[in-house]
């Protein structure tokens, strides 16, 4: 366990730091020389041609070698895996993720040369660009030659003296420290932001003092914070170089987005650092920041409301007008703009609402019995409608008339169906005979006798199934003509069946008769032909089809 935490320690601790100084490095520490065998180092990896302590395993950097010799990477989980770059040395990148341009992975494809935005692009030994880290001893030099630690000296980040091989001294006159006096100077270190100096005297101790877990602990927790706090600066330094590349290109709504995520970053960078030569420099990255939006502001909320009309969010656009001075350059323009696209999609709402109104008109003239007029209303109902689809510039519009038109073909088609209705009594008297006139007491036809579904007696002339379009369907109810028995309805003992309709009536059981009878509703067949081994009479209802199918005894 303490030989983990001790590698913990190292990864972490070979992080840059933000604004760090050089100071004395031992041997065998990162940047120090390697120990005197030449090979190994206390921590990180020897690289042997330049004599260097530096760290391995992390993203983009060389990979360490495990006990057993082999090349290893600190996150494997994550697909970092070791690669050759042509030479001896493998270095730790990944195939895995969809990002690029970040240190450890694949460099952006942008025009015929891949770019990275973090670290430096380098080339694997397959022609593939990755990033690979820079800035800290033996890593490749950074932008502008810059180095995290040490010098840029021949494109490489060295101590500022050399590594010689022989142990620098770790305290004043070449004598070792006392234990408490070094834990006051580190944390002392520490607490003034100077973390390369408390790296350095970090390395030199003995792991097994008392107070050396104590003292890592701190060390770490400040270098993490201020790691993180770099990474913020530079992403926000990146995001404020791609927002003035995109006012020099005209594109000033994708510039002030640039900007406010830059200022963004550097905010939270100034939240989270605790170290002040850190914060002077983050304080002048915003005022920066802050004099690069104000000046593109008001021009890109112009364009941003310019973009907002062609997505149709008239509010957004138009409160985006309203927070910018009158002489902004195209403010009129755009508000010229803004005004027309309300006109005309006010127009496309209203003709979309008339068609709603004449489709809810039609399906009342359809229920009156009146399917011929119902159609024309609904015809007309759709050529509003695509008359709306065609004048309308928004998406949402124009999908809200696309499903409405599909809504009011069923019901044209349904009521089609309808139409030919009157026909029904005609194909009826082909199957069924002609129509007879609904008897005048339908609960009791005859005085004095039971009613026919009552009547064992009485024969039945047929049997008849219920279905519906979805659901299925079945069953066997008794006719006994005009009468339907027991058809499947709640509280509906009989129909009465007409040439090309069937009504049904609720009535009160009195012995072997029914009383107070009414008829609660009239199915009118819009169609009539033969099903299976007998006849199928259709109806629509609550846009699903309904039918019933008599086969005669």
């Amino acid at each position: 366990m303490r030989l983990l935490f001790a590698i913990l320690v190292a990864i972490v601790l070979a992080e840059p730091v933000f604004g760090q100084t050089a100071a004395p490095i031992p041997d065998g520490a990162y940047g120090g020389a390697c120990r005197a065998d030449g090979m190994s180092c206390d921590s990180g990896l020897c690289d042997q041609t330049r004599n260097l302590c530096v760290s391995c395993g992390l993203e983009g950097a060389p990979a360490c070698i495990s006990h057993d010799g082999k090349p290893v990477c600190i996150f494997p989980s994550y697909g970092y895996r070791p690669l050759s770059l042509g030479g001896r040395q493998l270095y730790c990148f990944t195939r895995n993720s969809k990002d690029c341009g970040h240190v450890g992975l694949s460099a952006c494809e942008n025009g015929a040369i891949p770019v990275c935005y973090f670290g430096v692009r380098v080339v694997a030994s397959d022609g593939q660009s990755f990033c690979a880290a820079c800035g800290d001893y033996g890593q490749p030099c950074c932008a502008d030659a810059s180095c995290a630690y040490g010098t840029c000296q021949n494109d490489v980040c060295l101590p500022d003296k050399p590594a010689g091989g022989a142990s620098q001294p770790s305290a004043s006159g070449g004598q070792q420290a006392k234990s408490g006096s070094d834990k006051a100077r580190i944390l002392a270190a520490v607490a003034d932001c100077r973390l390369t100096e408390a790296r350095a005297l970090h390395a030199s101790i003995d792991p097994n003092v008392a107070w050396y877990d104590e003292v890592t602990r701190v060390l770490m927790v400040a270098v993490e914070r201020e790691n993180k706090v770099r990474t913020l600066y530079d992403r926000a330094i990146v995001r404020q170089a791609s927002g003035q590349r995109m006012v020099g290109q005209g594109d000033h709504d994708n510039a002030l987005q640039d900007f406010l995520a830059a200022g963004d970053l550097l905010r939270d960078a100034q939240r989270l650092s605790q170290c002040k030569p850190t914060l002077e420099v983050i304080a002048e990255a915003i005022a920066i920041n802050r004099r690069s939006s104000a000046t593109n502001r008001a021009v890109a909320q112009v364009a941003l409301a310019e973009k907002d009309i062609g997505l149709c969010d008239f509010s957004i656009a138009q409160e985006l007008l309203d927070g910018v001075p009158v002489d902004t350059p195209r403010r009129a323009v755009v508000l010229q703009k803004l005004a027309e696209a309300r006109d005309r999609e006010g127009r496309v709402e209203r003709m979309y609402d008339a068609a709603r109104n004449l489709h809810r008109l039609a399906d009342e003239r359809a229920r009156a019995g009146q399917p011929g007029q119902a159609l024309e209303m609904l015809q007309d109902a759709r050529q509003g409608l695509v008359n709306a689809r065609q004048l309308t510039d928004c998406r949402n519009y124009r999908d809200r008339i696309s499903d409405a038109l599909r809504v009011i073909g069923g019901s044209i088609e349904m009521t089609e169906s309808r139409v030919k209705a009157a026909e029904a009594d005609r194909i009826s008297q082909r199957y069924d005979g002609p129509s007879s006139p609904a008897p005048v007491d339908p609960g009791q036809p005859v005085a004095g006798q039971p009613h026919p579904c009552r009547d064992n007696s009485v024969p039945v002339d047929a049997s008849a199934s219920f279905y519906a379009q979805y659901s299925g369907g079945g069953g066997s109810y008794m006719i006994k003509r005009p009468y339907l028995c027991d058809p499947p309805y709640i509280d509906i003992p009989f129909a009465v069946l007409g040439g090309g309709s069937m009504t049904l009536y609720a009535c009160a059981r009195k012995g072997d008769h029914f009383v107070n009878c009414q008829a609660k509703e009239t199915i009118t067949f819009t169609d009539i032909r033969p099903e299976g081994k007998g006849t199928g009479y259709f109806w629509g209802k609550e846009g699903a089809w309904r039918w019933m199918v008599i086969v005669d005894h």
